[in-house]
């Protein structure tokens, strides 16, 4: 039986009680004086080992190490102990194979940190001699991934190495890459990675078949890691105008009229197209500036032009661009037609719309508008939503003015803009722009409004030690709700334990007295909310089992002797046969304190 330290001359008691149900008997009581201990040091003479540690970097938070253990006296323990840079010591226990790991935290690199180990027997310590260990500055690169570069082709008479790297996220803070070409003589040659992966290192006089080397290499506080090399053989050199030759089509172009601002068309481009060419359109207008824009995969293009008038004559033509060469297509000339359709939306009143309120959080705005009548065929209406960071979202109107715009997550205290589109055709008209300003979220109470039905409790008796019953639980129960029932003991202690889904409970309460009352309660609990059900009372009747102890016989238990500095009694009784059914047996020994300290007895 486990003590507390026991002090010589001390008078300890103790005695042994069956227990059978709710009932129990104790054995008479055998009292014994504490004797005096004869202390030895376990460890005198005993060398704890001196510690090996492994190599500590500033990206560790943890010390680790093991020792020889050479034969310790049996029952010594062992503790490593880590002395930090701030004097600080932290511990842990050494594993039985003598390993072992001692979280420090943080370390910084240069830091020296002095590792012993103690040896703990029976209250006496010895301490190792020390190892003293310094924080190496971790590898930053140590587990970054530096990709294989992508090398543009290269061929004979190029200037520079081109290419790009796949700059693998998170990169550590920190870190740079360089380019590194090796040629055919072992030369290298270097150039900076920008942010995008790019890179250009120049090169002279490389020839078709020299074989070149490239690599990337991460730098970090003076640790340097490669990627995996590219080979690259270098091909013979194409014709200076890659344009020589090839034919540029003449560009199909829409027709135009007074008060459009762009200029669209298409053009078939011919093929083969030599690598590396790109095409723009080029639009000359009547005063002599020329207007351009890129042409799409599919040939067709946009140039913006600003407003046409009626009568203008447009020259159109596609240039080619590779390199430092370019080829133009013939031209084409156009007349800006006068614009004969009119505006069916131009005096029709477009309403501002009414904005629902808006809650941090959501993920989309909601309104109406009303459509004012007659609306002119074929006019649809779009609500566009512009959020604090300028970028706008935009949802049909639906027939009876009502509209919900999905958005990015709503931020308390933004501005959203909401106005409403009226299309026709190609004309479209603005409502005037409606600001709200999105308000905070409002924390509710989710038990509000739900009714916590008041409990049904079984019969309590004198013999029992628990109380059972059962709750109806309202539905539908608000999402995040459980259930928990309290019985309330006579002395005003409270007892606890969860409803379970079928709104079955039983809460154990210790041993209860006759005529005694009791008080049961269900409380709801969701999030920091809470809410209680009436109260039931409930009188504790007599106890209805028999006590099977009453004749039994409990001996007097036979105590071992207890010397100064033990921490623990034993001892035997001998028990009575018969042994009534379901009759358990346990030690107590009282403190001279009075305070009292139990274990079970054995069969």
């Amino acid at each position: 039986m486990p003590t507390r330290t026991l002090v010589a001359d001390e008078k300890v008691s103790v005695k042994v009680i069956a227990q059978n149900g709710m009932n129990q008997k104790e054995s008479p009581t055998t009292e014994i004086t504490i004797s005096k201990a004869v202390a030895t040091d376990p460890l005198d003479g005993y060398t704890v080992p001196k510690p090996s540690v492994d190599p500590v970097t500033s990206a560790d938070t943890s010390v680790t190490g093991q020792i020889t253990l050479n034969n310790p006296p049996v029952g010594t323990t062992f503790i490593a102990n880590v002395k930090m840079a701030d004097g600080s010591i932290k511990k842990a226990n050494v594993m039985p194979d003598g390993t072992f790991t001692v979280a420090t935290g943080v370390l910084e690199a240069n830091a020296v940190l002095e590792v012993t180990i103690t040896a703990q027997n029976s209250g006496y310590e010895k301490v190792s001699d020390p190892t003293t260990v310094t924080v190496s500055r971790a590898d930053p690169l140590e587990n970054y991934v530096v990709a294989k570069p992508s090398v543009d082709p290269i061929k004979e008479g190029d200037q520079a190495v081109t290419g790009n790297v796949t700059l693998n996220k998170p990169v550590p803070d920190g870190t740079t890459f360089e380019a590194v070409v090796t040629l055919p003589n072992g030369d290298q040659i270097t150039a900076t990675v920008d942010d995008q992966g790019q890179f250009t290192v120049p090169v002279a006089g490389i020839k078709e078949g020299d074989k070149l080397t490239i690599k990337v290499v991460a730098h970090n506080d003076g640790f340097d890691k490669d990627s995996d090399p590219v080979n690259v053989t270098v091909d013979k050199a194409v014709p200076t105008n890659p344009l020589e030759g090839y034919g540029v089509a003449q560009p199909v172009v829409d027709p135009l009229k007074a008060g459009d601002t762009a200029v669209t068309g298409k053009v078939t481009l011919e093929e083969p197209i030599p690598a590396g060419t790109t095409f723009e359109a080029e639009v000359t207008l009547p005063d002599g500036s020329m207007k351009t824009g890129m042409l799409n995969p599919d040939g067709t293009f946009t140039v913006d032009t600003g407003t046409l008038a009626a009568g203008d004559e447009l020259i159109v033509h596609v240039i080619a661009h590779n390199g430092a060469n370019q080829k133009e297509s013939n031209p084409i000339h156009v007349i800006v037609a006068a614009d004969t359709t009119t505006n069916p939306i131009e005096n029709y009143t477009v309403n501002a719309p009414v904005v629902n309120p808006m809650t941090d959080g959501e993920t989309q705005v909601t309104g109406q508008v009303n459509l004012g009548i007659p609306i002119p065929n074929r006019t649809t209406f779009t609500a566009v939503v512009t959020l604090a960071d300028g970028t706008t979202t935009s949802a049909p109107v639906a027939a009876d003015g009502q509209f919900t715009v999905a958005t990015n997550t709503l931020v308390a205290e933004t501005t959203v803009g909401v106005k409403i589109v009226a299309t026709n055709g190609t004309f479209t008209k603005d409502s005037s722009i409606v600001y709200q300003t999105v308000s905070p979220q409002l924390d509710t109470n989710p038990l509000a409004n739900y009714t916590v039905n008041q409990p049904t409790v079984e019969p309590v008796t004198a013999d029992q030690t628990s109380v059972k019953g059962q709750v109806t639980l309202a539905t539908p129960i608000p999402d995040g709700t459980t259930f928990e029932a309290t019985v309330t003991l006579p002395n005003g202690a409270q007892k606890t334990a969860a409803v379970d889904a079928n709104g079955n409970f039983e809460v154990v309460t210790g041993r209860l007295t006759a005529d005694s009352d009791l008080s049961v309660k269900i409380t709801a609990k969701n999030s920091t909310y809470t809410k209680d059900s009436e109260n039931v009372s409930v009188t504790v009747g007599a106890s209805t089992v028999e006590n099977p102890l009453e004749n039994y016989d409990v001996a007097e238990p036979v105590v071992d002797p207890v010397k100064e500095g033990d921490k623990q009694a034993t001892g035997s009784v001998t028990l009575t046969q018969p042994v009534p059914d379901g009759t358990s047996f346990e030690a107590v020994v009282t403190l001279p304190n009075g305070d009292k300290i139990t274990a079970t007895v054995d069969d």
